[in-house]
């Protein structure tokens, strides 16, 4: 190969890898934290925190209750509480404007009382603001969610709603004695 060409691929080389070089991102040689954001000073004492935030959880399950419990209660001529009228109050609450806002209420003091029960532990206000409310109105809808489906159970278990038979499969009836003899009988 003649060498005017050879030293002409040469030159090339370079200045492509100088244009790479150019193209590259300059770093810094050691890794700098950036700026810290959003960053909560550390608590000291973590009671001040927890104990109302748990009282406003409470108060923010039991209230919803209460109303449910208390406009069946109402509802119920009988004098007992049946599961019907607990799930006829349930749906007039949330179908009405006073139970809804008693509902979505008691959601939000669930999650403020989640929040002040967290902010000893978590660092950041965006975690702290946002995720933790999130996280804790998600977890009061899986306990509500729960609570039906015990109570359902412990419906039919109480109740006995759950009676289907002998389980046999065909099961005769019995019977009934006839008042009158039938047309074919000799008497």
């Amino acid at each position: 190969m003649d060498p005017e060409v050879r030293g002409g691929q040469e030159n090339s080389r370079e200045i492509l890898a100088a244009m790479a070089r150019d193209l590259e991102p300059q770093r810094p040689h050691r890794l700098e934290p950036g700026p810290v954001r959003f960053q909560l000073t550390p608590v000291e004492n973590k009671a001040p925190w927890v104990w109302p935030g748990l009282a406003l959880e409470l108060i923010g399950v039991a209230a919803p209750a209460a109303y449910v419990l208390i406009k069946a209660k109402n509802q119920n001529f009988g004098g007992s509480l049946t599961p019907a009228t607990v799930k006829l109050s349930w749906h007039q609450s949330v179908h009405s404007k006073a139970g809804l806002a008693v509902l979505i209420g008691g959601a939000v003091v669930v999650a403020i009382g989640a929040a002040l029960v967290a902010r000893p532990w978590v660092p950041n206000a965006l975690v702290w603001l946002l995720a933790v409310p999130l996280a804790a109105a998600a977890g009061a809808l899986l306990l509500g969610v729960g609570m039906l489906i015990i109570v359902f159970i412990g419906a039919i278990v109480f109740y006995g709603l759950g009676d289907f038979g002998d389980g046999g499969g065909a099961a005769r009836r019995k019977k009934k004695p006839a008042d009158r003899p039938a047309p074919w009988s000799a008497s």
